[in-house]
């Protein structure tokens, strides 16, 4: 088992098959501060872009969107029933 990414290349296949490059692995980061700091810089470059959200029913501007993480999961609203519904955990 690999427990250090430094060095490691991996091979891709791009532009329908017709092209293989090669690369340097980048370990992905999808739920730490790292990425929510990404995720924040990229909302704020977007400023008043507005977006289609709740199945295309409504919009929002990007740069109102609460980029605060809660602590615990308690009290929050998710959707259920393919996005029809709310519920708080």
């Amino acid at each position: 088992m690999v427990t250090s990414y430094e060095g490691l290349k991996i091979r891709r296949v791009i532009n329908k098959g017709t092209k293989i490059i090669e690369e340097e692995y980048k370990r992905p980061n999808w739920a730490g501060e790292e990425f929510h700091d990404h995720e924040t810089e990229k909302i704020s470059l977007a400023g008043e872009i507005m977006v289609s959200i709740a199945k295309g029913t409504s919009k929002v501007r990007l740069g109102t969107v609460n980029r605060t993480r809660p602590n615990t999961p308690k009290g929050i609203m998710i959707s259920i029933n393919k996005g029809t519904s709310r519920v708080r955990l």
